[in-house]
């Protein structure tokens, strides 16, 4: 059958008079039906349909720029979302169960978000810019029986750049300390990943 969906969603936008900065809010409910899932119990490769998935929450983002050359980003999700009609599949017992009313696998309820950017503005280090920031990524079930979960975690990342007239010099690094840490399973009886570690990646910026 085809996926089909419905959602619905309101926002507001709110940038204080006089200040280079605004404040994002929204709120959502998004209905999904016949959803293609994977990581069966019984068979963790196969695709299968559940009957239906609704997702509600709500989304919040702050970002400033400073006349001293810092910037500032913020974000928030909260995410409620639930299998609300469930087709039964067969578990590694070879029983049929039924998933109705579990959150689905690898969906956390909390993430958020913080990164600081400053640039010299004046001196000799004018056009060097310095970043860092960091990443939350709340529990995930491992499985759509929520019979185990798959931990939290907390990430850094840090950047520099450098703009000299027409050319920008940048260095990027996600997991700047290398962390080792679980980022998603499909069920128990299939396996899990390991997130991506430290990586680091440049680039070099010419306008004419």
């Amino acid at each position: 059958m085809p996926e089909t969906g419905r959602q619905y969603e309101i926002g507001l936008k709110y940038q204080p008079t006089g200040w280079n900065s605004f404040i994002t809010a929204s709120v959502f409910d998004l209905t999904r039906q016949n959803v293609v899932r994977s990581g069966n119990e019984g068979s963790p490769n196969d695709l299968f349909q559940t009957g239906e998935i609704r997702s509600r929450g709500v989304e919040l983002e702050a970002v400033a720029s400073l006349d001293a050359g810092l910037d500032l980003r913020a974000a928030y999700t909260y995410l409620d979302t639930k299998i609300t009609k469930a087709t039964a599949v067969e578990d590694v017992n070879g029983v049929w169960v039924s998933n109705e009313g579990n959150m689905p696998f690898g969906v956390p309820a909390h993430s958020a978000s913080l990164w600081a950017n400053y640039t010299f503005m004046s001196g000799k280090l004018e056009g060097l810019g310095l970043g860092a920031g960091v990443r939350y990524v709340g529990s995930t079930y491992g499985d759509d029986a929520n019979s185990f979960k798959v931990p939290s975690v907390v990430l850094a990342d840090a950047a520099v750049h450098y703009a000299w007239q027409n050319a920008t010099l940048s260095l990027n690094a996600s997991n700047l300390f290398d962390k080792r840490y679980v980022a998603s399973c499909f069920s128990s009886g299939f396996g899990c990943f390991y997130g991506e570690g430290r990586r680091i990646n440049g680039s070099v910026k010419y306008t004419w």
